[in-house]
């Protein structure tokens, strides 16, 4: 039986869950031969079982959760934070950054909001070189 035949008969069956998590394991082992082949990374079969199965449910709660926040502050249909706007004159800061070490280059980017959501400033930077995280 090929791989088309067997998703067929497992889409037949009914058993769409079972097809979901061995495509999902396809994708771990190829991502997990990606990591070793390109970063020298190796990931053993329990880890990647274990990533499957987390992402495979964090995906499947996603879709049930369409058009609502995905934030752990959100729980059980119960706004745990909420956002807020920002008193007049005030304004919101965001910074973030990425390492990309293979590459040997760093980055980070900032965006500056104030009280109505407009940009009032923002840029990025990329460098070459390596800094410890």
């Amino acid at each position: 039986m090929n791989s088309q035949e067997w998703d067929e008969e497992l889409r037949c069956q009914g058993r769409e869950g079972e097809l979901e998590e061995a495509a999902m394991v396809s994708w771990a082992i190829w991502r997990a031969r990606n990591d070793f082949v390109w970063q020298q990374k190796s990931w053993t079969a329990a880890n990647v079982v274990t990533s499957v199965r987390m992402l495979l449910d964090q995906f499947k709660d996603a879709q049930k959760r369409k058009g609502l926040s995905l934030s752990s502050l959100f729980d059980g249909g119960h706004l745990v934070e909420h956002w807020s706007a920002l008193s007049s004159g005030k304004i919101k800061v965001n910074v973030d950054g990425a390492l990309f070490e293979h590459e040997g280059r760093f980055g980070w980017g900032c965006v500056a909001r104030d009280c109505h959501g407009n940009v009032v400033e923002a840029f990025n930077r990329g460098h070459l070189g390596r800094v410890q995280p």
